[in-house]
């Protein structure tokens, strides 16, 4: 299908792509307009406004919130900036007012709301034409909490995924959240991870298929956890769980509970977090995941490392690292090892742990493994090596002599 006929076929699958380009095109200069545009998926987003560019009569400027602080400027400040460039006639189209509006924030919410209340006078004396493109949950906050504001909308116009699109979507979503080796939840800064959460939440919201709907929950779960915040991590597992055990996901079921006994080990739940650690091995061996037993095997460890039983600790370790040497998953081997040499120590064994960190470091350094090398680096100054990965270095060129 050639350009033309695919933007005509997405015009044809949402009407009120039509009523927005008529609204675009009969927009005036010098001339305040207010629409609203809800899309769950920033991907499908992007197909939608790539062909109101194609056909629209005039320039579309953008401009997109994330990572902005309201603390310093106002939301007029940002919109006036960014149309200082802009011909007198663009029309803007204002991106990610939600990543202002955090699910686990409200204080900041009511803040931003507020804002948008007082200031509608001031932004409306921008005199533009403003499409805010905003996912379902932002638009029924504007309409709740910051009525003044959102009653002077001139036209809703709204945009669902189609079904058989839906998976397409969240890829196109995705792409710059899975653009790594390392899961975002172990490479994004605080500010990176705060606009993923409020992506996530929306591409959950728009209904997607069971095994999207639990791929992104357990997402969701990896970035909240990262940043601490426990509750609501172990909520979308908990619910990842539930989905996929419904829909007969049993990998994503044994990966569900498997995050599931992280939080209440975390949360010094130990119990718990063996019965999950628990399922999640007969799961991994029923449908016969040798990585995914090699990580929880590892896992269970830290249960008997806590107690103080050593012995028992090393035999699930050992397990693990027999299947990570097998299928060569160097990354669960490093962390088994890693364990390894803790449990040497505790057992006032430290040539030995000395000898199964330097095998790590042999390990991580050449793919690198950054956060191994970051962990070994750490280990040095707790052990009183001055020279951090340099002294492991040394270590490695002495064994060898």
């Amino acid at each position: 299908m050639g350009e033309d006929a695919a933007i005509d076929a997405l015009f044809v699958l949402q009407p009120d792509l039509s009523r927005l380009l008529r609204a675009i095109r009969r927009s005036e200069a010098q001339r305040f307009a207010l629409y609203f545009a809800r899309c769950n998926a920033p991907g499908y987003r992007s197909q939608l406004v790539a062909a109101l560019k194609m056909r629209a009569s005039k320039p579309i400027a953008e401009v997109s919130l994330a990572g902005l602080s309201l603390h310093s400027q106002t939301l007029d400040d940002v919109l006036l900036e960014r149309l200082q460039h802009a011909p007198p006639e663009a029309v803007l189209f204002i991106y990610d007012l939600n990543a202002l509006l955090p699910h686990d924030k409200p204080a900041q919410q009511q803040q931003v709301l507020l804002q948008l209340n007082w200031r509608r006078s001031v932004i409306s004396r921008l005199q533009r034409t403003l499409v805010f493109w905003l996912p379902e949950h932002a638009l029924k906050l504007l309409n709740s909490q910051a009525p003044d504001f959102a009653d002077w909308y001139s036209g809703i116009y709204e945009f669902d995924v189609p079904s058989e699109a839906k998976c397409e979507a969240i890829r196109t979503s995705l792409q710059e959240f899975y653009n790594g080796k390392a899961h975002p939840a172990d490479r994004l800064n605080v500010t990176e991870k705060k606009r993923w959460i409020e992506v996530l939440h929306n591409l959950i919201e728009d209904g997607p298929p069971p095994k999207e709907q639990v791929e992104l929950r357990i997402d969701l779960g990896r970035v909240y956890q990262s940043t601490g915040y426990y509750k609501v991590s172990l909520e979308a597992y908990q619910e990842a769980h539930a989905l996929s055990k419904k829909a007969g996901l049993k990998k994503l079921e044994g990966i569900a509970s498997n995050y599931q006994g992280e939080i209440y080990f975390i949360l010094g739940n130990l119990d718990i977090a063996q019965d999950h650690w628990k399922k999640s091995l007969s799961i991994m061996k029923q449908i016969g995941d040798r990585s995914g037993e090699g990580e929880t095997l590892n896992n269970i460890s830290h249960i008997f490392k806590v107690r103080g039983d050593y012995e028992t600790a090393l035999k699930y370790l050992e397990q693990s690292l027999g299947i990570t040497q097998e299928i060569g998953d160097k990354l669960t081997m490093c962390t088994t090892l890693f364990n390894i040499g803790h449990i040497y120590l505790r057992n006032k064994q430290q040539e030995e742990a000395i000898k199964t960190w330097v095998a790590v470091y042999r390990l991580a350094k050449p793919m690198p493994l950054k956060k191994i090398l970051v962990a070994l680096d750490k280990l040095a100054e707790r052990l009183g090596l001055p020279d951090g990965l340099d002294s492991w270095e040394k270590l490695s060129q002495d064994m060898e002599a």
